[in-house]
């Protein structure tokens, strides 16, 4: 039933054009009946609706712009075929039912729970909220609405491309914890601002793929995991996943050819990804995942800018395919202790190579042509005294200029060159240096045998050496530049 408050329904036969803003009351399959006129450019509408009212907004009120369905409620239908179905379920807006709408601007009915496949793709809207009511949002939903400027999220997940190449996209806020869909943002790259970003709970594939204006993203605790490119080509300049202690995997190339980024912390993720931070020419600040246990392939390869102090952790015992392949500044590598094995052209192109530290326990296999375009014999390659012969006849090894370290015969200036430091607490031995930086720690017995070991990274070091007889220890100390330093330690 039509309220006295909407008299000016009664004059729309007689001027038409006159008639901008309609507010309607109506009953499910009666909104053009009620409504009378369909030259509105604003409207209200209250009551119930069905799929068959949307088709009727969408296909005959070609001058609406405006849509409130705040005091409506959208009921289930089952009849004759509407957009290709006999029926269709209460509180939902099917899908492809407003693709290419001149409306710029709609606010969704309160009980709305999902929304179809491509509902409002190409549409002129300007404007979106998503309320928490909504549970279920199909692909491309609000996909290629070139006119969308601002987004507001209180669901807890974002379908499949939901907003892909809304190109002029600027702000999205976040509102409560959402889980971000593949190709969410894919392409949105007039995207500047994300409020909330870090009640993101999961990322998905290319999630924010091509974000080019994007420079700030913040990783929460929540996140559970990060998908396939999901910011290659994106704007950030800094990603830092150090907060994020629920988050199980990185995909592969998540954070690869991002031209700004400078500074990337991979925290304590897992599970890594192949080429996860590939081709980022101004990548200078890293710290590898203190969890993972391998350097996948194509890791860190074409990083010009990017030195090799933070890029492995003790942990590691395989160094992936092309993982450092054309990192043409680098100049020292240190393999960490439990490396058993480098792949395929793992550092092929390292022209600046000059020093290579393998203090590593056995000889690490290697893969093909791992340091194809390197000239190795004229970059030194420290190893432990005791693996040098099997070293020197090891294919490839053997081309390095090599020289054998053990914890005898080195001066003790070179001790306090380093500014080496060593103590025992509690059962650990920890080892300062307030000059170079470490890269592995040996602990021998007076005899030469060889107690402990452990890799370093850093100023610091620690090493377990609470279930060792009380004596005297020999710490050998390998520096990153290659250079060895011993301790004389009491264990008491």
């Amino acid at each position: 039933m039509v309220k006295k408050s909407y008299i000016l329904l009664a004059a729309a036969t007689l001027w038409p054009a006159a008639l901008s803003a309609v507010e309607v009351e109506t009953t499910a399959g009666r909104l053009g009946e009620n409504l009378g006129s369909t030259t509105a450019t604003e409207l209200v509408v209250r009551g119930t609706i069905d799929v068959t009212d949307l088709v009727f907004i969408d296909k005959q009120m070609s001058q609406l712009l405006s849509l409130d369905l705040s005091g409506a409620t959208i009921v289930d239908y089952s009849g004759e075929r509407v957009l290709g179905l006999t029926s269709h379920p209460a509180a939902t807006i099917p899908a492809r039912s407003f693709v290419g709408n001149s409306l710029t601007s709609i606010v969704l009915p309160a009980n709305v729970t999902a929304i179809g496949d491509a509902a409002f793709a190409g549409s002129a809207i300007k404007s979106i909220t998503l309320p928490a009511s909504i549970t279920s949002i199909g692909v491309g939903c609000f996909s290629s609405c070139t006119a969308l400027q601002s987004a507001t999220i209180a669901t807890a997940n974002l379908g499949e491309s939901t907003f892909s190449e809304c190109t002029a996209l600027q702000s999205v806020t976040f509102t409560s914890a959402t889980a971000v869909g593949d190709g969410c943002f894919s392409g949105c790259t007039a995207l500047t601002t994300i409020t909330g970003s870090e009640l993101a709970t999961a990322i998905g594939a290319r999630a924010f793929h091509s974000c080019s204006s994007l420079e700030a993203f913040t990783f929460g605790d929540g996140l559970q995991t990060i998908g396939d490119e999901a910011f290659a080509q994106s704007g950030v300049k800094v990603v830092d996943l150090q907060p994020c202690t629920a988050l199980s995997s990185v995909g592969s190339y998540s954070f690869a050819f991002m031209p700004a980024v400078t500074d990337i912390n991979l925290g304590a993720v897992p599970t890594l990804g192949e080429g996860v931070v590939m081709n980022c020419p101004n990548l200078v600040n890293f710290v590898f995942s203190s969890t993972a246990t391998a350097v996948p392939d194509y890791a860190y390869a074409g990083n010009a800018a990017m030195d090799t102090t933070n890029m492995f952790n003790s942990d590691i015992t395989s160094i992936g395919r092309y993982s450092l392949s054309g990192m043409t500044q680098v100049s020292t590598v240190t393999i960490p202790e439990g490396v058993t094995e480098i792949g395929d052209n793992a550092m092929e192109r390292l022209t600046a190579l000059k020093r290579i530290n393998v203090p590593t326990n056995v000889v690490p296999a290697l893969g093909e042509n791992v340091w194809s375009e390197v000239e190795q014999g004229l970059v030194t390659a420290y190893v432990w005294d005791s693996l040098l012969p099997e070293f020197e006849a090891a294919e490839q090894w053997k081309e390095f200029d090599l020289v054998g370290v053990t914890p005898s015969g080195v001066e003790d200036a070179a001790v306090a060159d380093s500014g080496l430091r060593g103590r025992v607490v509690d059962g650990v031995l920890l080892i300062e240096s307030t000059a170079k930086e470490l890269a592995a720690v040996r602990v021998y017995a007076a005899n030469g045998q060889l107690l402990a070991a452990a890799a370093a990274a850093g100023l610091e070091a620690q090493v377990a050496v609470g279930h060792l007889p009380a004596q005297a220890l020999v710490v050998a100390v390998m520096m990153a530049d290659g250079s060895v330093a011993t301790l004389k330690i009491a264990n008491n």
